[in-house]
């Protein structure tokens, strides 16, 4: 089954990524390097309220990256998601490595940040 996500140039790359639900709240769900936004699939199918999933640079169908992928970066890109879809605030989950993109963007856009879920969370390079 093939999964068609809307696509914006963001941060100098193309994105993916797929909205689904209405209304607040709202959360972002944070795959790890190596896998990608599918990793939530059944979450956002069953999420009662708005959720966005995405493939982080060089990930599924979003464009490679000609900087290094770091959690900075990421942690960019989506402020830049969130300010495409015109979202001021949210809550972010992230998975495995995820959840240190996820900490990065609490620390580094803390007023766009409602809070944050750590999924089996290990820190990586930020």
């Amino acid at each position: 089954m093939q999964i068609l996500m809307p696509q914006s140039h963001l941060n100098g790359v193309v994105i993916f990524f797929e909205k689904k639900g209405y209304g607040t709240p709202m959360i972002i769900l944070v795959h790890p390097p190596v896998l990608g936004s599918i990793s939530f699939l059944q979450q956002i199918d069953v999420s009662a309220l708005l959720a966005i999933r995405f493939d982080i640079r060089g990930h599924s169908r979003s464009q490679a990256s000609q900087h290094p992928l770091t959690c900075s970066l990421i942690a960019e890109d989506i402020k830049q998601l969130m300010d495409h879809l015109e979202i001021q605030e949210a809550d972010l989950c992230g998975y495995l490595i995820g959840a240190a993109i996820v900490l990065e963007f609490l620390l580094t856009h803390p007023n766009r940040a409602l809070g944050g879920i750590w999924v089996g969370g290990i820190l990586g390079d930020t």
